[in-house]
């Protein structure tokens, strides 16, 4: 057991309602659902993102960038498309 999303994105989440303990799939538990298993909507990473952004916002008013930390889905061009429209509207950096 991983965290919960801070919105409602259904499509994130595992079948207990949360995150997905790892991106791909694990040698180490191969019968494990992972986040690249999902069939995640855009509205959903957007809903979620934002909602991560507004409450680091509110909490961390200096937070500079956004990191894509493990990079997972650096090459799903929805995905980036997201990132880089939530970015640009928060005026972060991408890292």
């Amino acid at each position: 057991i991983k965290w919960r999303p801070l919105s409602d994105a259904k499509s994130l989440v595992n079948e207990d309602g949360y995150f997905c303990a790892s991106f791909g799939r694990s040698t180490h538990a191969p019968d494990a659902i992972a986040f690249c298993d999902l069939a995640w909507t855009v509205a959903d990473v957007t809903k979620e993102l934002r909602a991560q952004i507004e409450l680091t916002r509110k909490h961390l008013s200096w937070a500079s960038h956004l990191s894509m930390h493990m990079g997972g889905l650096r090459s799903d061009p929805q995905f980036m498309a997201i990132i880089e429209m939530l970015a640009a509207e928060y005026d972060l950096a991408l890292t």
